[in-house]
């Protein structure tokens, strides 16, 4: 016999604006597992999970945003922005634990929500969290994309992303397909066109 018992996950929402925290708490109150806690400081205890909007990583470079990956033990969700791809893969290299868009589908952004919270990452790199220029990209496509944006080879996107050289390159084929190019200089100016350029690499440490 199953056990009745519900379990809650504390949810916290740091880094939005007003318009985007009340879609966020509106999203969240729907889901009968997740708690909202709506003035949490990131270091508050008990919290599980902690949403942030990477829009806020346009003031200030990211700064709070990475004080938080540095210092805070709670995995952190980023809500991606469809027109600013790098901001989501940025935040990922520095450890967030998963990305979603705003364009995502509700469900997937509570399932991300309860799987991260789990500890169960998986499912975030491989669901089409952004739909960019008209394309349905993963989690795991907007970081290799911005590598290559930013003119890295794929050894170096191998080593920033702990991915395997086979992994890598099939993603590549996967996001060369979707986006209709078959070169790397083509990838290249699609993904200066759609905003991937918003990062350098001399910035991140």
């Amino acid at each position: 016999m199953f056990s009745s018992m519900t379990v809650t996950v504390k949810v916290g929402i740091v880094g939005a604006g007003d318009v985007v925290r009340e879609g966020l708490e509106a999203l969240v109150s729907q889901d009968p597992e997740l708690v909202l806690e709506p003035t949490c400081h990131p270091t508050d205890p008990g919290i599980d999970v902690l949403l942030y909007d990477a829009g806020s990583m346009v003031a200030d470079g990211g700064a709070e945003l990475f004080s938080i990956l540095e210092g805070c033990p709670t995995p952190v969700i980023v809500v991606g922005r469809p027109l600013r791809p790098a901001l989501a893969a940025r935040a990922l290299h520095h450890g967030a634990a998963a990305q979603v868009s705003l364009e995502s589908p509700s469900e997937f952004i509570l399932a991300t929500v309860r799987a991260v919270s789990s500890g169960d990452r998986s499912q975030a790199r491989d669901y089409p969290t952004a739909v960019i220029g008209g394309t349905a990209l993963t989690s795991s496509e907007v970081q290799v994309l911005e590598g290559i944006a930013l003119g890295l080879p794929n050894s170096a996107i191998c080593a920033d992303l702990h991915l395997s050289p086979n992994t890598v390159k099939s993603i590549i084929r996967n996001a060369y397909r979707k986006l209709g190019v078959t070169s790397r200089s083509q990838a290249v100016a699609w993904c200066l066109e759609q905003g991937f350029d918003g990062w350098q690499r001399d910035e991140m440490p």
